[in-house]
């Protein structure tokens, strides 16, 4: 049986959308779905349980809980999942029809871990397909995912994995709850940390809707700083991994340092955007410049070309001018010699 994994939260507009896409598999029989509702108000349950009545061939568990978010609600599908394998599905994105057949064809009994691909939705129709590997189907090296954990940002999810859920319980593998945002890229590091075996499937199975409202819907000065934080934290803890993985590098630092500036423009950006004054948009900008981990990930950068490159919008900014000015005469040199 395979289990597949949702975390539901505020999910009403398009969670009966998932299930259908599930529902719809080429072969959906011996299936589970393991729905946790994290405290949801909207009529994300009633939908789900409406879907269970209507479809009694298909095995559906909803477990309510409080809202403790989605690394919590992970963890406790895993605990409650039957299958002898688990996926997990957003609660806005789909399957594609024939994905369940097409794992189950790459399926042995060697296998811990089916990497597959996916294909990113956009409501302009610009869908962009994510091939994680130039490669057939087939076993691939362990090393061979360490280079792209730490070059790209392709692996960086979880919802493009089928698991062994045994693997996953006896290397007692976890999310972890303290992250509001890159517990993904820890769980998956984790993972292949234990040497998993491992089958390429050059497929797309899964479909990832952007979702621009679910992206933005935190730009507030708290949940902004604390997300900075936490990517700051999360990058540098990811040079314990690369020490572990044996592949510690100045090549390979600078790569996972100019991927950690790549995510944190994002939230730079975002600073910019916030509804505060510019006093305190400059403090914020200070404190995440200032921040230990922020230069830890800087001293790895042989140039801040990377930040240069990536940060147009944020460089036309005056605030952003402001501050760099203020403190930082270094990057501003780099600035007006590219």
């Amino acid at each position: 049986m395979i289990s597949i994994i949702i975390p539901v939260y505020q999910a009403q507009d398009y969670i009966e959308r998932c299930l259908e896409s599930i529902k719809n598999q080429n072969d959906n029989s011996d299936l589970e779905i393991v729905c946790v509702n994290d405290g949801s108000t909207d009529n994300s349950k009633k939908i789900i349980e409406d879907f269970k009545l209507k479809n009694k061939n298909i095995k559906v568990k909803i477990i309510d809980k409080e809202n403790t978010g989605v690394s919590d609600s992970r963890n406790i599908g895993i605990e409650n999942a039957e299958g002898k394998y688990i996926m997990f599905v957003d609660s806005d994105d789909e399957l594609e029809t024939n994905a369940i057949e097409e794992l189950r064809k790459a399926l042995s009994d060697n296998i811990d871990v089916i990497i597959y691909n996916s294909l990113q939705i956009k409501k302009n129709n610009k869908n962009k397909e994510r091939i994680i590997f130039n490669e057939e189907n087939g076993i691939i090296p362990v090393k061979k995912v360490y280079d792209e954990l730490i070059r790209h940002a392709e692996l960086n999810t979880v919802w493009q994995f089928l698991i062994l859920k045994d693997f996953i319980l006896e290397n007692k593998i976890k999310f972890d709850n303290q992250y509001a945002v890159g517990e993904d890229l820890l769980f998956n590091s984790d993972m292949f940390t234990c040497n998993p075996q491992i089958y390429y499937l050059n497929k797309i199975i899964y479909r990832y809707n952007y979702n621009e409202k679910s992206v933005m819907r935190n730009l507030k000065q708290d949940s902004t700083q604390k997300r900075i934080n936490q990517t700051l934290e999360l990058y540098c803890k990811y040079y314990e991994y690369i020490k572990k993985w044996k592949m510690d590098s100045k090549e390979n630092r600078e790569y996972l340092s100019s991927k950690a500036i790549n995510v944190l423009n994002y939230e730079l950006r975002s600073i910019i955007l916030l509804d505060i004054s510019n006093k305190e948009k400059i403090n914020m900008l200070k404190e995440t410049f200032e921040n230990p981990n922020m230069i830890e990930i800087r001293k790895n950068l042989s140039t801040d070309k990377y930040l240069i490159r990536e940060s147009k919008y944020i460089y036309t900014n005056k605030i952003y001018l402001y501050f760099l000015i203020k403190s930082s005469i270094e990057i501003i040199r780099k600035i007006l010699n590219v």
